[in-house]
């Protein structure tokens, strides 16, 4: 029983950063929605939660692509989406196309403009 309530504490405890993630992404602090995205991924992976592990990812690459981090955006939206289609999460399948084109959209802004990217 023990084990039960400690698996949906953590569940809960994932879910609750992947909102914190959220809400700090709206507030536009970047830096907190990595901290907290990356709170969530640590515990998604540890208790095989892989619909809350791909939202984490998801977070973490806004907070990347919005603090200028583009190829690391892109790595952590595929990471997402390849998770999402493991679950069968459509809207999140969408979601993160949406997102990756956005990445490459703006890294390429972004490198015609300044001639480089980070």
């Amino acid at each position: 029983m023990k084990k039960l309530e400690t698996d949906k504490d953590n569940y809960t405890l994932t879910y609750n950063y992947i909102f914190l993630s959220d809400l700090y992404r709206k507030k536009k602090i970047y830096d907190s929605v990595i901290y907290y995205g990356n709170k969530a991924l640590h515990l998604a992976k540890a208790g095989g939660y892989t619909s809350l592990e791909a939202d984490a990812y998801n977070f973490i690459g806004i907070g990347n692509k919005k603090t200028g981090d583009y190829h690391s955006a892109i790595l952590q939206h595929s990471k997402s989406y390849d998770l999402y289609k493991q679950v069968d999460n459509n809207v999140g399948i969408i979601q993160v196309a949406n997102q990756l084109g956005d990445d490459y959209f703006t890294m390429d802004s972004v490198q015609k403009a300044t001639g480089k990217v980070n």
